[in-house]
């Protein structure tokens, strides 16, 4: 295999770039129409620039209109929601301050609860005894097998020291998190004992430098209007509430309750992204069920609450799992919210009470059809939203009205789009201003060409795709454009079936024997510096819980960084250059010196041009 390394002294900011593809797609999107007015209001005022752009439209999808009009501008309106120029409409410390008052205002908001009407307080008892019904008893062995260390920022472990062996020695928490780790987990467990208790320290050495009273909020990208705000954990925090969020998805999985004298089986977690895609097509042409979000609904849940839809002994499980107060910048707030992103059982457990909430709704008003919930993404009849609104509002939940679709021939769930049964989920490309390098380069104009690929036929933005194949070829230079199979990344390079015979592309040569089908092709390869991992207990610690998982989970995050399986490595000798040998204690026999190690989290990708033969 041939390994180039890809130019990465040169920066480039994509801003103009992508206002040309924005263009082009304009151009191309026209063409259907035979209007050369079509768009031409947003064209001229982006030619004013990107802030009297964002700040001139507010738009009107028309849901009227015919699919292929729908979709097109659809695309057009959607394609910077995810990006942010350099020079865009709020800065960064805009984008924080928008955020911070958001999160703000809901906790004053929480501070002054509705009183409940006579509905609102039966459904909430109904769906209390759902609750009961779903959770059953608490298991403290159960809970312990299925807690883990998290895989990404938290509490004394900032994202470039987040590796389970840097946390093993760092076992931040509150005082009642800390207590609970030593007597119910660590002096049970040998094998952890010793990767969290290094020679040097005693065990309150390691816990009581890293003990906190408050979490800190911060926030990360989300569209070009607001950001995320997030909590990270502590250690024993994530650890202890990851294990309760684990109880919660196996009760959903297994759960059966009664409704109006059908017994309804749950759909897991893990499918039901697809299915809410499957379910929101379908309904897009039906209009007899809703699609509904929430806004800040994680933060809204209040303690109150909670208390009144769970059984006692599983709200003192879940305030444990909690700390109360939090930090941004100078100031100390106290949480009105019972639960945030961040907390290892926020998603499950909202999962599990809007479920629940939405069941005693469709008891009571003895409605038919579907209920079905994905964190705060809802299913429901459309003859029970009025009463859905009127008991969300008294409990202290605001439906997102620009992502809650009830009379209009479109449904949005789980990231599936569809207008009359047709998916028209626009692409989105994601950068925040600024400069990259030449590799990150190629690797977004790839992506970028992926993506458009993935929702529109070639034929449909001939010129945005020869536009963008053209700034590859400039960018790669003697490599030309790269095409690879379909299964490879989309940062890979352009996927396709055959490489097309455009003359004027420089491309890679595909080869083709008589008998046997082989190609050869160069392609675009993400890689990571290693980090040395100088104590492996607690990864084989990891793997064994890992091993007799019967549902693994999957991080919401998927990068390859995350991984807590060691990767290995051949060790040269530093003079001689030859590969270092040790012989086996048991057969004698001599094999290669191997080093552990795993991706470091901090830093930029680097990109490396690969070639390959099969």
């Amino acid at each position: 295999m041939k390994v180039h390394r890809c130019n990465t002294t040169r920066l480039w900011c994509p801003d103009d770039l992508m206002i040309k593809v924005w263009n082009c797609l304009v151009n191309d999107f026209r063409q259907p129409f035979d209007r050369s007015d079509y768009f031409e209001a947003e064209k001229c005022a982006m030619a004013r620039g990107v802030v009297h752009y964002r700040s001139q439209f507010s738009y009107d999808r028309g849901y009227h209109t015919d699919v292929p009009y729908f979709k097109r501008r659809y695309q057009l309106e959607s394609f910077f929601k995810r990006y942010r120029f350099k020079e865009d409409l709020y800065t960064d410390q805009e984008l924080n301050d928008r955020t911070v008052e958001k999160f703000l205002a809901v906790q004053r908001e929480l501070k002054h609860p509705s009183q409940l009407s006579e509905i609102t307080f039966r459904v909430v008892q109904t769906a209390r005894r759902f609750a009961k019904e779903l959770l059953g008893n608490y298991d403290l062995e159960e809970h312990l097998k299925l807690c883990r260390f998290g895989k990404r920022a938290s509490v004394g472990n900032p994202l470039r020291d987040s590796y389970l062996d840097i946390k093993a020695q760092c076992l931040s928490g509150s005082p009642e998190h800390q207590d609970w780790f030593l007597n119910k987990v660590l002096l049970s467990d040998d094998l952890l004992y010793d990767a969290c208790k290094n020679s040097l320290s005693t065990v309150e050495e390691l816990f009581f430098p890293l003990t906190t009273d408050a979490l800190t909020y911060v926030s990360v990208p989300k569209s070009f209007k607001i950001k995320r705000g997030m909590m990270p954990n502590t250690v024993l925090g994530h650890f202890y509430s990851y294990g309760l969020g684990r109880i919660l998805r196996d009760r959903l999985k297994k759960g059966r309750i009664k409704v109006n004298g059908r017994v309804y089986k749950l759909e897991p977690l893990t499918r039901l992204q697809e299915k809410h895609r499957v379910w929101a097509s379908q309904y897009s042409k039906t209009r007899n069920h809703v699609t509904a979000d929430l806004s800040s609904a994680s933060d809204s849940f209040t303690a109150s609450l909670i208390n009144r839809l769970v059984p006692r002994e599983w709200y003192q499980l879940f305030k444990f799992g909690r700390i109360q107060s939090c930090r941004i910048g100078d100031l100390t707030v106290h949480l009105n919210s019972f639960m945030t992103m961040g907390i290892g059982f926020t998603f499950e457990l909202q999962s599990l009470l809007f479920y629940c909430l939405l069941r005693a709704m469709q008891t009571l008003g003895k409605y038919e059809g579907r209920v079905s919930v994905y964190g705060d993404d809802l299913i429901y009849p459309t003859k029970m939203h009025s009463l859905v609104v009127r008991v969300f509002s008294e409990l202290g939940f605001t439906l997102n009205k620009d992502k809650t679709y009830v009379q209009e021939h479109f449904r949005e769930s789980c990231g599936g789009d569809y207008y009359r049964g047709v998916d028209v989920r626009p692409y989105q490309p994601e950068w925040t201003g600024g400069s990259m390098s030449g590799g990150t380069k190629q690797a977004f104009l790839y992506k970028l060409y992926n993506g458009l690929t993935r929702r529109w036929a070639p034929q449909e933005i001939g010129s945005t795709l020869e536009l963008i194949r053209r700034e590859i070829c400039c960018m790669s230079g003697s490599h030309g454009v790269f095409y690879v199979p379909h299964e490879f990344p989309d940062t890979a390079g352009i996927k396709c079936d055959f490489p097309p015979e455009d003359w004027w592309i420089p491309s890679t040569r595909w080869y083709f024997q008589t008998d046997t089908w082989s190609y050869s092709f160069k392609y675009l390869s993400e890689t990571y510096s290693h980090r040395f991992v100088p104590s492996q207990t607690i990864y084989y610690w990891d793997a064994l819980r890992q091993a007799v998982d019967d549902d693994p989970v999957e991080d919401i995050y998927t990068s390859i960084r995350d991984h807590t399986a060691l990767l290995w490595e051949e060790v040269k000798d530093q003079k001689t250059g030859k590969y270092l040998s040790t012989r086996s204690r048991v057969t004698g026999k001599r094999f290669r010196r191997l080093r552990p190690f795993v991706p470091k989290k901090s830093g930029r990708s680097r990109y490396i041009v690969k070639e390959t033969r099969s």
